[in-house]
């Protein structure tokens, strides 16, 4: 009995230790890891705080423009002025000065505040545009999560065809051994189950990369494993009509385009400024460290109009370029509307397609499995043929293949139809 101690005891602490490095994973779960730790997920966010330094970059314009300055000066000669015969000093050779300088825009028709508009009107691009980032990594990570599952139901399906082909293989030589069988049969066995092995190492292998896919999307170390959680199946669903309805009121992109059509809109205006004069006003203070030069102190204002009469067309060929932009993003709608649409319309397809699959698939198991327990008994009573069982086996693979295959081609195609749709899925799937 003590030979036997050491083995259990290894054994127990083998799967102690396995038990500690698999952790359960849910769908929600996951989807809170990716919003925190998806590396895409945070570099977008940057898109904001530099759209926010854009803005008041070009906001700056509308407050007063202030320099001030300090000098020094050493001349190597002192000037002078000649009278005649007569010669006095204008300037010491060493002096010093300081002022300061303002100026401030009172008018400019606008295009100041137009270009500010503008500047934050892109804030809003880019916020719509993280939203977009985060919404389709979340998609990313939802469908391998049911590559995921289904990968591990892939397996076990691998090990039941496995053991069903072992089970194939005794009964192929004990009839062997009882000459009821040819040796071709029992070879056949044999490279069934051969073939059975093989696809299990392939089943194990896809699920190996499949969970690393999901780590890397969760911001995860590649090596962590996953107990992972089946999700329920939802059942929410309306018409086509109300689905394209919704993806044209929520989907981002669409949003993105109207937002760049009114940030040009802005921008434009602010390039027609430039026709037309701006009204400044200068203010400024200077003093003179200098005997010879009175007074030392010097205040000015100016009140002035800058105008530009002509710079080469360059503010023509700027309109012109901002309003072709403008006809593109028109165009550019139309289209992403017409393909939201068809997306909408293909996922709602593949969502009532996919609920069908599971219906007809779960009841062929059943049938399947009955189909093998009979073929199995009719070989052993010797009035069935190998090849009936092998067909039963692979009938039943297909059939359990199919069942799950369907299950989660279903709930991915409803998460790619809420996301079509503009919903956001970690709304939809965590219930925030």
């Amino acid at each position: 009995m003590k030979k036997y101690i050491f083995p259990v005891m290894l054994i127990f602490i083998s799967f102690s230790l396995y038990a500690d490095k698999v952790k359960t994973l849910t769908l929600q779960k996951g989807i809170k890891s990716v919003i925190k730790y998806n590396k895409e997920i945070k570099v977008s966010y940057y898109n904001h705080n530099i759209a926010v330094a854009n803005a008041n970059v070009s906001k700056s314009p509308l407050f007063p423009q202030i320099n001030t300055f300090a000098s020094q000066t050493y001349l190597a000669n002192q000037p002078e002025a000649h009278f005649g015969t007569i010669s006095a000093p204008i300037s010491e050779k060493d002096f010093s000065s300081f002022g300061i300088d303002a100026m401030q825009t009172l008018y400019d028709f606008g295009g100041s505040a137009s270009l500010y508009k503008s500047k934050k009107t892109n804030i809003k691009i880019s916020d719509e545009k993280t939203g977009i980032v985060k919404n389709l990594t979340i998609l990313n990570f939802i469908i391998t999560y049911f590559n995921c599952l289904d990968s591990n139901k892939m397996v076990l399906v691998a090990k039941e065809e496995v053991k069903s082909f072992q089970i194939h293989l005794k009964d192929a030589q004990a009839l062997f051994k009882q000459g009821v069988i040819t040796k071709n049969d029992l070879l056949q066995a044999q490279v069934k189950l051969a073939d059975a092995k093989q696809k299990l190492l392939n089943a194990k292998t896809y699920r190996e990369i499949q969970c690393e896919m999901l780590n890397n999307i969760m911001g995860q170390p590649l090596s962590d494993r996953w107990a992972l959680q089946e999700n329920p199946l939802m059942v929410k669903r309306s018409s086509i009509t109300t689905a394209i309805k919704t993806a044209e009121e929520k989907r981002k992109e669409i949003k993105v385009l109207d937002n760049q059509s009114k940030s040009m809109d802005y921008y434009e205006k602010y390039l027609r400024a430039e026709y037309l004069p701006q009204l400044f006003v200068e203010g400024s203070y200077s003093y003179v460290n200098n005997p010879y030069e009175l007074p030392k102190n010097q205040w000015a204002l100016i009140l002035g109009v800058n105008l530009n009469i002509f710079n080469g067309w360059k503010t023509r060929s700027r309109v012109y370029k901002v309003e072709e932009q403008q006809k593109q993003v028109s165009e550019e709608k139309a289209k992403t509307i017409e393909d939201i649409k068809l997306e909408v319309k293909s996922n709602y397809q593949n969502v009532l397609t996919n609920f069908q699959n599971i219906k007809v698939t779960e009841k062929t198991i059943s049938q399947a499995k009955e189909n093998l327990r009979i073929n199995t008994l009719k070989y052993r009573e010797g009035v069935g043929t190998a090849t009936d069982v092998i067909d039963a086996i692979s009938l039943l693979t297909t059939a359990e293949t199919d069942y799950w295959t369907a299950i989660y081609q279903y709930q991915e195609a409803q998460a790619n139809l809420f996301y079509s749709m503009g919903d956001n899925l970690a709304a939809v799937y965590t219930g925030r």
